[in-house]
């Protein structure tokens, strides 16, 4: 088998008491080509796992041709893994941040903004139960997300942060699945954005930048022929640029007309942007993010999203 036959799929997303239902290969270090791991019949034992978790740059595949039975599994498992106080928080959450990011994957391809809404809001409902009740540290949560360059990554990964935000402001379990569906969704624009100039490896021109700068608007009007895309998603997909100086884009507004949740979608933009990989360079530690950042509070960021957000990262959640 070729390895461009396979796609990586998250050991977190084994189970040690049923069969997935999928042939699992796996791959380490110094093997070639990758390996049966645990036949579609199989239930994984506990010493395999051990063995799997304890390998250096160990990692596992599915056949390309299963990709749609792996997020039908991820999708039919995921309340009960996030409802399961048993397992360990970052284990739930992990979990839960590779069911979203194959799910958005899934429906970002399929480019339907009425698919794409109804599975955001879905995933953000759970999100949100997940985040209000767990304790996990801002940088685990950074840590077991994934951080390749790519607009379904970079709006799981905000949803998350949004919704860890949104909780520790002290905003409701109902407003943080509203919060946590406006994060999914905030750069449904990029889909109709050119390929060659969201992955341009160099700095953008002129024109690029300037297209660019059109996606949350048509995101908006994405939204607005959905019924279902609710006001404070609009608002996170249209303003999450606009700055509290009013230089932002797509308007320009100042910062009395920017909503709450737009000022904490902007600040977990912001962030997923600077410590992920991007085509132009790689990602930022978390410290020299945050220390960028606080410069820009005042005319940028909200100061007061922006310092909780700083806490998050730098200690632990009480929930």
């Amino acid at each position: 088998m070729q390895d461009s036959d396979l796609i990586a799929i998250s050991p977190l997303s084994l189970r040690l008491d049923s069969a997935m239902g999928i042939d699992v290969y796996s791959w380490v270090a110094g093997q070639e080509p990758p390996v049966l791991f645990v036949a579609f019949d199989q239930v994984v034992s506990e010493e395999s796992y051990r063995r799997l978790v304890k390998a250096p740059d160990a990692k596992l595949f599915i056949e390309k041709s299963r990709a749609n039975d792996y997020r039908e599994y991820l999708k039919a498992h995921i309340s009960e893994w996030s409802k399961d106080t048993a397992l360990p928080a970052r284990f739930r959450a992990a979990v839960m941040a590779e069911v979203i990011r194959s799910v958005l994957s899934e429906e970002f391809d399929r480019n339907d903004s009425p698919s794409v809404v109804k599975s955001a809001q879905d995933m953000g409902t759970e999100l949100s139960k997940l985040v209000s009740n767990v304790s996990i540290t801002g940088t685990e949560l950074c840590n077991i997300l994934h951080h390749d360059y790519g607009t379904f990554t970079h709006s799981a990964n905000v949803g998350f942060y949004c919704t860890l935000l949104a909780s520790e402001l002290g905003f409701r379990e109902e407003q943080l699945a509203d919060i946590a569906g406006g994060g999914l969704l905030h750069d449904i624009g990029k889909l109709e954005i050119d390929l060659r100039i969201l992955n341009k490896p160099g700095k953008l021109d002129e024109f690029e930048f300037r297209t660019i700068k059109t996606h949350p608007l048509i995101g908006f009007r994405r939204l607005t022929k959905v019924p279902e895309a609710t006001p404070t998603q609009l608002l996170m997909t249209y303003q999450h640029h606009e700055r509290l100086d009013g230089k932002g884009y797509p308007v320009g507004i100042g910062s009395d007309e920017i909503d709450i949740a737009s000022r904490i979608c902007s600040v977990a933009d912001v962030f997923e942007a600077m410590t992920s990989n991007r085509p132009y360079r790689g990602a930022m530690s978390h410290s020299r993010a945050l220390e960028i950042m606080e410069s820009e509070v005042g005319s940028s960021l909200d100061g007061e999203v922006f310092r909780c957000w700083s806490s998050i990262v730098n200690s632990r959640l009480s929930k």
